[in-house]
């Protein structure tokens, strides 16, 4: 399928790219096609002359972009959308997302795609098969390349949906800083995403709600994390994250929901928590956290739930309920 797919789409191309164009490959992909290389006075020079060479891999002065398929060296809506389509084995998607595979649909028409006025706004793939065999089973790992950068191209995403995608192997780039019109982003229960949260993320400063509970994330959480100060919902339970729970917190005045359960935070919380004053569900049980819930806690008159066993009256120690 994938081979009669890049031979209809480039024809000789897929075998070795034609004279006066180039490819780090030799020839045409099914992520890139051949892009052009202009004639120079020093191609004669050669032996033989470089403008008659089947199969160029490079052109000086010539940058080769990945993912550009007409090779005008500039990446379409398209372009990027055929990218994560390739990287994460579109071809078993699904019978919905057939359409993906053609370089010449309209964007804004494909399945999971949603566009103002031309421009893509939202990626919802929660349908999408991705990285599988087409059996809703794991598909060969090597096949699978992940998120490609070039999602960060897409300026004017608003929402990111890439939740309970068990096979997708997967980290989070760190151009999607880029992504500053982001207000929803979502990878949660997806296992195989994985590698630390990059400190760009801190530059999605509208972003709203963040769900990237169930993934397998490690490491701390950046300082640059803490700006931003718009999010709603957070959900970060069921990773490896390590370290403390940041003073910082408290900047996140319009922070709704604090999922983060099941990882492996030591410390004790911050009395600045109660800065976070419109705090309605705190989770944070499952941790190696110490010590005793701040007062401060008052300060979040709108709270309904600490934890899984918050009872009025109850323990405000971390022993016992806290921990379990």
């Amino acid at each position: 399928m994938t081979r009669s797919l890049l031979f209809r789409q480039f024809g000789c191309d897929a075998v070795l790219c034609p004279p006066g164009t180039f490819h780090p490959s030799g020839a045409a992909t099914l992520e890139s096609g051949c892009r052009p290389c202009p004639a120079s006075d020093e191609d004669e020079d050669h032996d033989p002359p470089l403008n008659r060479i089947l199969g160029r891999l490079n052109c000086p002065g010539v940058n080769f972009v990945n993912g550009d398929l007409d090779g005008d060296g500039v990446l379409s809506q398209n372009e990027v959308l055929r990218l994560l389509w390739v990287y994460t084995i579109g071809t078993n998607w699904g019978a919905q997302f057939q359409t993906w595979a053609d370089p010449h649909s309209d964007a804004c028409e494909l399945n999971g795609i949603y566009c103002n006025e031309g421009a893509i706004v939202k990626i919802d793939l929660f349908d999408a098969n991705m990285c599988s065999n087409g059996e809703r089973k794991q598909g060969n790992i090597k096949d699978c390349l992940g998120l490609p950068a070039e999602l960060s191209q897409l300026s004017e995403l608003q929402i990111l949906q890439v939740n309970a995608r068990k096979f997708l192997r997967a980290t989070i780039p760190s151009e999607f800083g880029r992504l500053t019109k982001l207000q929803y982003l979502d990878f949660g229960a997806s296992p195989y995403v994985v590698g630390t949260m990059p400190s760009e993320i801190g530059r999605l400063t509208n972003l709203k709600i963040l769900n990237l509970a169930g993934c397998h994330l490690t490491g701390t959480i950046p300082e640059e994390f803490y700006s931003l100060t718009k999010l709603e919902k957070l959900h970060l339970s069921l990773n490896l994250f390590t370290g403390t729970i940041s003073p910082k917190i408290g900047k996140l005045t319009k922070l709704k929901e604090l999922m983060w359960s099941r990882s492996q935070l030591t410390g004790s919380i911050p009395n600045e928590i109660g800065e976070a004053w419109s705090l309605e569900n705190l989770e944070l049980y499952g941790n190696q956290l110490t010590g005793t819930i701040p007062s401060s806690i008052g300060k979040c008159t709108n709270l309904k739930r600490i934890g899984k066993s918050w009872r009025e009256g109850g323990s405000h120690e971390f022993s016992g309920w806290w921990n379990d």
